[in-house]
């Protein structure tokens, strides 16, 4: 008998036997229900789905593969766990996680929804300290640009 694959928000391992019967075989009765619930809802054309700020996951791809952290895997011959946080974050940031984040208000709205690693490549207009004009020979060496031009985005000054 398979036991259901599912995990609870503490992170343990669902011990219920899965529906053998269920298109969901894999879940248990009550997990089965729910993802009978959200596959019918994406397939009646319900509205996209929110992904997390920080790793990008939908709620429904968390709960397929049974996903229990928030984090980011990267690495290439070995896969690693680079950043973990929490809990995921499907709020919108708010004015002061923006500010804190080098956001400036006029660029509040288009960045509610960046995702959270980034803010690191967004606009030089958006952000607080704006362009870093590569201004010495030295800097210009370093960053392999001509003198006036921004570090950033290239922009010429």
């Amino acid at each position: 008998m398979t036991t259901c694959r599912s995990y609870t928000r503490a992170g343990y391992q669902c011990r219920r036997p899965a529906v053998e019967s269920s298109r969901h075989s894999l879940y248990c009765a009550q997990h089965a229900a729910v993802w009978e619930r959200i596959s019918d809802a994406a397939a009646n054309g319900a509205p996209a789905e929110r992904s997390c700020l920080q790793c990008g996951e939908t709620p429904t791809s968390i709960y397929r593969q049974g996903i229990v952290l928030c984090g980011i895997v990267g690495g290439y011959e070995y896969r690693e766990l680079e950043v973990e946080w929490p809990r995921h974050r499907w709020a919108d940031w708010t004015d002061g996680e923006l500010a804190r984040l080098g956001v400036v208000q006029a660029a509040y709205d288009r960045h509610r929804r960046t995702p959270a690693m980034h803010f690191e490549w967004i606009a030089c207009e958006d952000t607080l300290h704006g362009h870093s004009w590569v201004e010495t020979e030295e800097e210009a060496e370093f960053w392999e640009l001509e003198i006036g031009r921004c570090a950033g985005c290239g922009a010429r000054r």
